[in-house]
């Protein structure tokens, strides 16, 4: 910024001129009207500040807004509680209209609260792979590496990541809030200001093998059990890729630039669970075990549904551990519906023929093993009895499912 200032000089020197010099000092006075002095300017340079076209400063947190958005005075309420329960780790209970832009508000507040956590623990003993020449503090002064003592006691390690978990009920509702979270600049911003993201879905949404989905149906199977098959027999060339590619899992990033590279538009790094399917099936890896597996270990906010969080099965299946964590349930009121889903099963009819015919075959094999064993007299009888109990378990399970059908 340039700030002119114009001073003109007054002229003083007819207060002190003599008689005798009288006619000289016309004349000067003269040659004054006829060619004036130019006015002297002093520049004063002035640095900017560096603010980006919308913020809001809430209990000394700076938070990033779209360009465009104009705040409601609900959604700055509600930034100010968020932000306020981060600080003193506390609870909070938000109720909002639809359409007052409940959603921003609560992703803006949160990344802007877990941003500033993140530059201010950032370790220079262990700093990550995007700054290799040093950390930039809040005075945009550059720590060097070289800096810091090696042999000062690191603490970072023993300390659990804090990671944002944004829950809503369905898939669907996912991808409006991705598209919420792609307008707040977050997402892309440089090196240790980056928060990155996943989604953990399920494998009806992202899984991408055609031959594999076509066999469960075929063999009437659930794709969660004919996936796991699969796995553990090696024949999905997606899986096999990308840990065949990415053998260690604490290098999500390098996941996280191919995945980038890979986008001949050029489009941002933020992307829904359809995105990133159809990115990995041109690369040939699996997005089920890339979202899932690899990109949450390094991921600073990871949208789900609710299931994943209230289900202890599939918590503990997709590894998920809330201790230290931000977890945020959009539309709370449908967890009540959610739970009783979690805690409630359904059968088809085709899964009753599936496990009668299961039945069937274990009997058999069960029989058989009783056969050879009997005619060994060196089985002890309590084992022979042990296996004619767990015969006779098995077939009172066998009625009850032929009784059903």
């Amino acid at each position: 910024m340039i700030a002119e200032e114009d001073k003109q000089e007054e002229c003083t020197e007819t207060d002190m001129i003599s008689p005798e010099s009288e006619s000289e000092a016309a004349k000067k006075q003269t040659n004054n009207f006829d060619t004036p002095k130019r006015s002297r300017k002093r520049r004063i340079t002035i640095a900017p500040e560096e603010y980006s076209p919308n913020h809001k400063i809430m209990y000394t947190v700076k938070i990033l807004l779209p360009s465009e958005l104009k705040m409601y005075p609900s959604q700055q309420i509600a930034m100010g509680k968020v932000i306020q329960a981060l600080n003193k780790k506390q609870n909070v209970l938000i109720e909002s209209p639809t359409g007052s832009g409940k959603t921003m508000a609560l992703l803006a507040s949160s990344c802007a609260w877990l941003q500033r956590h993140k530059l201010q623990q950032i370790c220079l003993q262990h700093p990550s792979d995007a700054d290799n020449s040093g950390i930039q503090n809040d005075n945009n002064n550059i720590v060097p590496k070289t800096d810091v003592s090696t042999d000062m006691k690191c603490t970072c390690i023993e300390k659990k990541k804090i990671q944002i978990y944004y829950a809503t009920r369905t898939h669907t509702q996912i991808s409006q809030v991705i598209k919420e979270f792609e307008r707040l600049p977050y997402g892309r911003e440089s090196g240790d200001k980056q928060l990155r993201h996943t989604i953990l879905a399920s494998r009806e949404q992202s899984c991408v093998n055609v031959e594999l989905r076509e066999h469960a149906i075929k063999e009437v199977k659930d794709l969660k059990e004919a996936c796991k098959e699969a796995t553990d027999l090696r024949n999905c060339k997606y899986r096999n890729n990308l840990f065949k590619k990415y053998e260690d899992p604490r290098q999500p990033n390098e996941l996280r630039k191919q995945i980038d590279g890979s986008k001949i538009d050029g489009s941002s790094s933020i992307w829904d669970i359809e995105d990133i399917a159809e990115t990995l099936k041109n690369l040939e890896l699996c997005p089920y075990y890339a979202t899932n597996r690899l990109l949450i270990d390094d991921a600073d906010i990871i949208f789900t549904p609710f299931n994943y969080l209230i289900n202890q099965t599939i918590r503990n299946s997709s590894r998920i551990d809330l201790e230290n964590s931000i977890v945020i349930l959009d539309e709370a009121h449908n967890v009540e519906n959610i739970c009783r889903d979690s805690a409630s099963f359904s059968f088809k009819e085709t899964e009753f023929h599936v496990a009668l015919k299961f039945l069937n075959i274990l009997i058999w094999k069960i029989v058989k093993e009783l056969e050879k064993m009997s005619e060994n007299p060196s089985i002890e009888k309590d084992i022979l009895l042990e296996q004619k109990r767990i015969l006779q378990k098995v077939s009172i399970l066998t009625m009850f499912f032929s009784l059903l059908n």
